[in-house]
């Protein structure tokens, strides 16, 4: 229901006048630099812990996981695939939901479950390059369990739902899409390297998007908003809201309930967002402009078009 009252607020917005335009520069010697390295390319395998079975880029085999415990998925993965193969994505299975019965949160049975007993010589991740990460994430759906044997042999299980629904797809289909996926991306970064996830992938691959040509435009990075502009983007880009809705606004009955699936909404919006320092826009300014210019400016990712007294 809309708030009244007291309850009513106001949504923040660039200040009018000279105040709001104090806030259009970017950070001084502050910019995005593309990475002068490339990823490295981590072996995956997939696996069905319903099934036990197992698809990687040596074929296929129909493990025997007992429970399915971290333990035992070490133990077996790594009796048939080699010690190169640094990322096990769980397709089917859910095995960090074993003992969900016994506890309230969700999170805290994958916390049991990542933090299982452990195969001799392995040990909870405690360190890596600078480009990876350590330690567990615990997540309710889709956590990231890390570990290590010895000093050079890493792996990460996670949850193949971070990047798709396999709606009931086996590995092999599931491994056939990263691969296509790949190729997909690949068309406008040669040097892309699927990561852990796709929000590490995204950032790493928009950093990459900085021309490497010496003297090119923006190939001294691309300069970093200010903060006042930065904290406003934040403040008004949130990712949705609960909303309680109740008659006579709708009928006692409601009709059907729909979902739709924006996972991948983040790459439309900003494939053609702008970088700089951003320009204020007006409501006259934009009246003022042609119907090209303006369909231009408003098929951008992100528009703030503030509406002034004429």
């Amino acid at each position: 229901m809309a708030p009244t009252g007291e309850q009513e607020r106001t949504l923040p917005s660039i200040p009018a006048g000279a105040e709001g335009d104090r806030w259009i520069y970017a950070e001084p010697n502050l910019t995005s630099k593309r990475p002068n390295f490339k990823q490295a390319t981590r072996q995956m395998a997939f696996l069905d812990t319903a099934t036990g079975v197992l698809v990687w880029q040596g074929g296929t085999v129909t493990l025997d996981l007992g429970r399915a415990s971290v333990a035992e998925i070490l133990t077996a993965v790594y009796a048939s695939v080699p010690a190169d193969v640094e990322r096990i994505y769980i397709t089917a299975g859910d095995p960090w939901h074993q003992s969900a019965g016994r506890h309230q949160f969700l999170k805290d049975a994958v916390a049991e479950w990542l933090n299982g007993p452990l195969p001799e010589g392995w040990q909870v991740e405690s360190s890596r390059g600078k480009d990876r990460q350590a330690g567990h994430l615990v997540h309710p759906r889709n956590p990231v369990g890390r570990w290590q044997r010895g000093k050079d042999q890493h792996t990460e299980i996670r949850s193949v739902g971070e990047w798709f629904d396999p709606a009931g797809a086996g590995p092999a289909t599931v491994r056939a899409a990263f691969v296509e996926l790949w190729k997909a991306l690949r068309r406008h970064w040669d040097d892309v390297v699927l990561m852990g996830s796709p929000s590490q992938t995204g950032r790493d691959l928009w950093s990459r998007t900085i021309p490497a040509k010496a003297g090119a435009k923006w190939a001294d990075g691309y300069p970093v908003m200010s903060q006042e502009i930065r904290g406003l983007l934040h403040a008004t880009a949130g990712q949705g809201r609960t909303e309680l809705i109740t008659p006579p606004r709708v009928p006692e009955r409601v009709p059907g309930w729909f979902e739709m699936d924006r996972t991948f909404a983040y790459a439309k919006h900003t494939w053609t967002s702008g970088v700089g320092v951003p320009q204020r826009v007006t409501s006259a300014a934009l009246a003022a402009m042609s119907e090209k210019e303006q369909a231009v400016l408003q098929a951008l990712g992100r528009q703030a078009l503030e509406a002034e007294e004429l």
